[in-house]
């Protein structure tokens, strides 16, 4: 067994358990990188777009997974700066979370949320604190892992961010930050790609998917992101879905459950024939039963949907 396969099974065992059943209905985004407001906030091409497609979730009863990556941690050395900067997207966060709808996942460039003092700034909307960025209790936790639990039985969906199969953005992480947030910054600024990111490294990139791939195969569906490319498997497929990400040029996009179906959407502008911009929701792939991803014989229980 690889060191990453190890690793995974070691993480799903320990992986906090959340129900859901054929009624669940629940959205998982990753990658927003929230940043600082500036010209290297790669989240903020797509803010309005994203606070749409968020609005839209919490409106008819989504439950938020946010699967790591979610602030940029790297570049930023506190949380209260990307706060400040997305007061709005941080005060819709705190409606799902004071409806009991939200669950944060860390990844490699918001790591230092597994340390509780390093996000105590959330505090200001989730928890209407007056004094942001001090040590104060938080009852906001960040996970590592979730398994969704599918109707009660064995069979879950194992969710992370992924780059628990990235050495470089999971064992040597703060040496990674170090690089990306006094190196690496700068040259973005100018146009350069950040070569320790999965999703600029095509070589990286098919590593960390090669390993989700095969655990995924040998153990349970996994639903992550970190390479931001979006997938979702083709029939016969090993049960490996990908998030994507929201800060690429055309779009955002997520991995939605809902009634008893899985599919991978996209939310986009387009335009209509008077000018007029409009946010779009597009679908990519699906849908398919959640209980097709748990047979032997992938495709026996395949539905037509309408």
């Amino acid at each position: 067994m690889s060191m990453y396969n190890r690793r995974l099974s070691e993480l799903f065992e320990i992986a906090t358990r959340v129900n859901i059943n054929d009624q669940s209905r629940i959205v998982i985004f990753s990658d927003c990188h929230r940043g600082d407001g500036s010209n290297t906030d790669n989240f903020a091409r797509n803010e309005n777009l994203y606070y749409y497609a968020l609005k839209c979730y919490y409106y008819y009863g989504y439950t938020y997974i946010e699967a790591g990556d979610g602030d940029e941690l790297w570049e930023n050395k506190r949380l209260s700066v990307v706060v400040n900067a997305h007061p709005g997207v941080f005060r819709l966060l705190s409606q799902f979370y004071k409806s009991n709808r939200l669950y944060l996942l860390f990844g490699n460039h918001d790591m230092v949320k597994r340390f509780k003092k390093n996000a105590t700034c959330v505090e200001r909307y989730f928890e209407n604190a007056e004094n942001c960025g001090e040590d104060n209790e938080l009852d906001v936790v960040f996970y590592e892992a979730l398994a969704l639990k599918y109707n009660g039985s064995d069979r879950e969906f194992f969710v992370i961010h992924g780059n628990q199969a990235d050495f470089v953005n999971y064992d040597v992480w703060r040496l990674t930050r170090v690089m990306v947030r006094y190196l690496w910054r700068p040259f973005e600024s100018l146009g350069f790609r950040d070569p320790t990111n999965a999703s600029h490294n095509y070589k990286k990139r098919r590593s960390v998917e090669k390993h989700l791939i095969e655990w995924a195969d040998n153990n349970s569906p996994v639903i992550a992101g970190h390479t931001h490319k979006p997938n979702f498997p083709k029939e016969g497929e090993a049960p490996y879905f990908n998030s994507g990400s929201c800060v690429e040029p055309r779009g955002v996009t997520c991995i939605e459950i809902n009634h008893g179906m899985i599919l991978l959407v996209k939310w986009k502008y387009e335009i209509r024939e008077d000018g007029a911009l409009f946010a779009s929701r597009e679908v990519l792939g699906g849908p398919r039963p959640l209980a097709s991803f748990f047979n032997n014989n992938r495709n026996d229980d395949l539905v037509p949907v309408p």
